[in-house]
Order: structure tokens, then C-alpha cells, then sequence
């Protein structure tokens, strides 16, 4: 009954929110070129027979530990972020990946179907612009309820001491973070990247953010206990003492090109060509998003063949072992840069669209802006005589401690928080600012 009363499109604010929906439409993209792929009919086979499926579907898709933490990773980099602290707990906890949440999607549908009147109902009291988002995520919509009812199910049999999720605004996240709340097991957040101030206010019970950049976006909440942790998978990039040593020394390095769901492929080609052409005897490695659909991915594929441009596959090579083989990037709106910032590469930005500095990268001074295709290289020919310790001592305010080199390592601090949360003990070496948030504070250290 709970479920009927489920805000499903506060549950999926990537669908209704402004700021959201070219987002929307390019991360739909794949699922939409792989339904144009087969007919109506064979889809029609399909959702019948994962219907049928879900009748005999295991309510539990994978046995959970009494009081011990769940940790649900849905896509490559919600891991990236929540398995260094998961590798760091120090006893047995269950992890949830891609193919157990497909289970739990089997399972769920046989409750979704009961809620399409709901959903109608919903749809009618809808204000226009929200109403245009039922056109291409009538299916995710009506999935959150089922995914609500499932979780709510695996959880009263399993009860873990907490659930932990990687993502704050995709509607399986959601639906399972407040069916976790109303069974009374507490929720974590953990980023899996920076985040923009258009994002939704948190509504986890805790939230380990990367920084003091993540909590000024968030805002207050009076429901969010927070903690600023620093950023767990980036424990093993250079510390910044070593990042200070640098000096400009990217001369004839290599130029990594990082493109984003939201660049099309007119954009992806102009920035190779032009780069191509001012830097005729250098290096280039172009990186698409995980997520680029198939299409697309084998268009830039050919156009990088055909301009003696390397290709580095973010599906099999992690962002670290990109930024490695590079000397500058060039990017639009992408967390890279923080990364690259910590491993001791300057970045260049340059937006294909009217979305911009979202991150604050360029504000903050982490990222200088190219205005033009022009411009771009101008500004790597003065980045690579520039020193690099701005970058270490810039990041401080998107990852807490980076620049610390006494502190604990992030995945330490948050796995310690998660146990003492398990066991309902307070934890030790966290003082509250004045700004409601907790900062860690080494013992004996004043403020």
C-alpha cells in the first residue's frame, strides 16, 4: 500500500528536473538504439517473457549479512568508488552489483504492472513539462514502484546493519534507499563523482563526501549526517607532496581528449581535427564515456583511425591508467579533471554546450577555459611550461585531505565510520564544524 503513495518522479529527479534532461535523453540513448535494433514484436516477446520470469523470480536475489553493510554498486563507477572502502571494512559484508540489481528487476516486475493506473493517474495530475518526460521513461517510471516493493521484501528478510549507495538520483537508487529508510535500516551515500549544484537535496541518513565542495552543493540537511571523507578511490594517485615536485616538464607529452555523454559526434570531430592539426607530431589519446552508445563509439573509432589518434576504452582501462600515459587534457564538464588535478595533470576546458563550469573546476582555479577550438592550444602551449603544485594545493577543496599527508587514507576513515555505524558506536577523531557538517581532526590537533 505504501507504494501507491511513492512520489515516483521525486524518486527519479534525472527525469524531471530542468537541469537533468539533456542528460535524459543522451544516457537513453543506448537502451534506445538497442530496442531499434529488433522489432516491436520481439520486444513485445521479451517483456512478456521477463514478465513470466518474475512470477517464479527469487524475492531474494542475493542473501544479505544480518547487521553487517549492503553495498550496491549498479554500473562501473559506483564500484570504482565503493570498492576500496568495501575492501577496507574489516569483517564480511555483502556486495550488490549489476547482475544481483537484475535480478532484483526480474523479481520486481510482477508489482510493477499493478501500479499502471497509479502511474496514469500520476501522469494526468502532471504539470506539462514533467508530462513529456512519460514519453521516453514511462517503463523507468513504473519500474520504481516494483523495485520499492522488491527491495522493501529482501530487506525485511535479510535486515543488513546499513545499505550503501553510490548514486542519489537514478530511480532504482532512490526507490531502494527510501524502502531501506522505511524498513528502519540506515542508508549511506558515497559519490561516485563530483556533483553539480543542480542536484537533488541528499536524503540518505549519512553521506561520506569527497569534500567541501560536494557539501556546499548539497546544502544543509536536516535529515543527513555528514561527513567529509575525501574520495576513497583516489587513495592510490601520487600524494600531494609528490605532486609539488613537479615542475613544467609536459613538453611533448602526450594530449588525452576526454569526451562526455552530452558531446556529439559533429563536436568530437571538429576537437580532434583541431587538435590534430595544431599538434601534428604529438601523441593524442581520445577516451569516450563508458556509456557512449555503439554507434557513436565506432564513429569517433574510424575518425581516430583515420587522424593517427590512440584510443584509450574507458570500459577496460580506468581513468588513473589514462591520466598516466598523459602530460595535459583536454575535456567539457567531466570530474577527470579533479582526477587528473590530483595525478599531476593540467587540464584545458572547452564546453560543447551552454552547460559550462557546472563543476566549478574553472572558479575554483583547478581547470584553465578555452573559449574557442582555437584557443585550446594556447593553453596547452602555457601549460606545459607552467609548474604543476597549484593543482595539489587547488583540490583540497573538492577532496578532503588530499593534501594531508598524516591523514588516515579515505578508505580507512570511511570504512571505520560504516562499522562504528553498524554497531551503533560513535566514532572517534570527528569534530562538527559551525557548518553542521564533520570534518576528521587528528588527535591533539586544535580546532
Amino acid at each position: 500500500m505504501d507504494a501507491a503513495f511513492l512520489d515516483v518522479i521525486e524518486l527519479n529527479p534525472v527525469r524531471s528536473q530542468t537541469a537533468f534532461e539533456k542528460g535524459l535523453q543522451k544516457s537513453l540513448e543506448s537502451e534506445e538504439e538497442a530496442n531499434q535494433s529488433t522489432g516491436r514484436f520481439a520486444r513485445m516477446r521479451s517483456r512478456i517473457a521477463k514478465l513470466v520470469r518474475s512470477l517464479t523470480a527469487s524475492s531474494v536475489p542475493l542473501a544479505l549479512i544480518d547487521s553487517e553493510p549492503a553495498w550496491i554498486a549498479g554500473t562501473k563507477n559506483q564500484e570504482n568508488a565503493l570498492r576500496p572502502v568495501y575492501r577496507s571494512y574489516p569483517r564480511q559484508s555483502a556486495w550488490i552489483d549489476a547482475a544481483t540489481l537484475d535480478l532484483l528487476a526480474v523479481s520486481a516486475a510482477k508489482f510493477s504492472l499493478f501500479y499502471t493506473p497509479v502511474l496514469l493517474l500520476r501522469w494526468l495530475q502532471c504539470n506539462q513539462r514533467i508530462k513529456r518526460t512519460f514519453k521516453k521513461s514511462f517503463r523507468i517510471y513504473l519500474r520504481t514502484y516494483g523495485i520499492y516493493i522488491a527491495g522493501r521484501y529482501w530487506l525485511k528478510k535479510s535486515r543488513p546493519g546499513c545499505v550503501i549507495l553510490s548514486n542519489d538520483h537514478v530511480g532504482t537508487y532512490c526507490a531502494l534507499n527510501q524502502a531501506a529508510q522505511d524498513e528502519g535500516i540506515p542508508t549511506v551515500y558515497i559519490q561516485h563523482a563530483c556533483v553539480a549544484a543542480h542536484f537533488p537535496t541528499l536524503k540518505f541518513d549519512y553521506a561520506l563526501l569527497d569534500g567541501r565542495d560536494a557539501f556546499d552543493k548539497y546544502g544543509t540537511s536536516t535529515r543527513t549526517k555528514v561527513f567529509l571523507t575525501g574520495i576513497a578511490k583516489y587513495d592510490h594517485t601520487q600524494r600531494v607532496e609528490t605532486c609539488l615536485s613537479l615542475s613544467g616538464d609536459g613538453q611533448g607529452s602526450a594530449i588525452g581528449v576526454c569526451f562526455n555523454l552530452l558531446d556529439d559526434f559533429q563536436y568530437t570531430t571538429r576537437m580532434l581535427e583541431q587538435l590534430r592539426s595544431d599538434f601534428a607530431g604529438r601523441k593524442i589519446l581520445a577516451r569516450l564515456h563508458p556509456a557512449t552508445p555503439p554507434s557513436h563509439r565506432e564513429a569517433v573509432g574510424q575518425l581516430c583511425a583515420d587522424l593517427d589518434i590512440c584510443i584509450s576504452d574507458s570500459r577496460a582501462e580506468d581513468s588513473f591508467g589514462f591520466l598516466a600515459r598523459v602530460g595535459v587534457l583536454v575535456c567539457g564538464a567531466s570530474s577527470i579533471v579533479l582526477e587528473a588535478a590530483l595525478m599531476g595533470v593540467p587540464s584545458v576546458l572547452h564546453y560543447s554546450s551552454e552547460i559550462g563550469d557546472v563543476y566549478g573546476f574553472v572558479k575554483q582555479g583547478l581547470s584553465r577555459h578555452a573559449k574557442s577550438l582555437d584557443a585550446i592550444a594556447r593553453e596547452i602551449d602555457d601549460l606545459d611550461h607552467q609548474p604543476r603544485r597549484v593543482l595539489a594545493e587547488k583540490a583540497e577543496y573538492f577532496c578532503a585531505g588530499c593534501g594531508q599527508a598524516d591523514r588516515p587514507a579515505a578508505a580507512t576513515l570511511a570504512a571505520d565510520l560504516i562499522a562504528h555505524l553498524c554497531q551503533a558506536t560513535e566514532p572517534s577523531g570527528w569534530r562538527k564544524t559551525d557548518d553542521s557538517y564533520y570534518e576528521w581532526k587528528a588527535e591533539g590537533e586544535e580546532g
